[in-house]
């Protein structure tokens, strides 16, 4: 029951919309129980949420994704062909 309830303040943690009230309150009172590697998750979590939220936001950013993804296709071939006649 214990790893249970700490795989679901794990996943609440990671996952939640908090406010920085609530914020401090979650820290204080799952301190022990969370690690750094939960922190991580939710810095990651965050980060992609707000990389959604830009792309929505801003159809700019989506046509310069694509742009950037078209710049590293070539290069990623010649690492291939690279890969393939160098054995």
């Amino acid at each position: 029951e214990k790893q249970l309830a700490a795989q679901l303040i794990k996943s609440g943690w990671i996952n939640a919309d908090l406010s920085s009230r609530d914020l401090k309150f979650y820290k204080r009172k799952f301190n022990k129980i969370l690690s750094t590697q939960d922190h991580l998750k939710r810095a990651d979590y965050l980060s992609h949420k707000e990389v959604i939220s830009m792309s929505v936001l801003h159809p700019r950013f989506i046509f310069f994704l694509i742009n950037i993804r078209y710049l590293f296709i070539p290069f990623a071939i010649l690492v291939d062909l690279y890969l393939k006649f160098r054995r």
